[in-house]
């Protein structure tokens, strides 16, 4: 859900780890991550907080890497042309912060959400 603190299984981090050297900024790694699991193997920890400090795009990082010409939407693009689209409106909008997603009262019911919501955003891997 957010690339500044991923959480994988070792397993999991193996399967993804060739995407980090796919781009400088880290920029569409968590768009394209979801695309090499199933619904059932991600989840969504909604019960850590993380505070996002800084700025987006104007952080020491963004400078390092301008003064590396490196352009973050650039990498986004690639990855996205690389791995295929999502539905850049609804993931807007999750963004953000103004659609309102469901509450799970019953925890079976979790898979069944991630998975519409996976589907939703377009981010299920596809069959080539």
């Amino acid at each position: 859900v957010e690339t500044m603190c991923p959480i994988f299984t070792r397993q999991a981090f193996r399967r993804v780890s060739p995407t980090f050297l796919e781009n400088r900024s880290g920029w569409g790694l968590d768009l394209i991550w979801p695309r090499f699991f199933q619904p059932h193997e991600m989840a969504i920890l909604d019960q850590v907080g993380v505070e996002h400090t800084g700025t987006l795009g104007r952080g020491e990082s963004y400078q390092h890497l301008a003064k590396l010409g490196i352009n973050p939407g650039e990498d986004l693009e690639r990855a996205i042309s690389k791995y295929g689209s999502f539905q850049r409106r609804l993931h807007r909008k999750l963004v953000r912060g103004t659609i309102k997603l469901p509450a799970i009262r019953d925890p079976s019911a979790r898979a069944g959400l991630v998975r519409r919501l996976v589907e939703h955003l377009g981010l299920r891997r596809t069959v080539a």
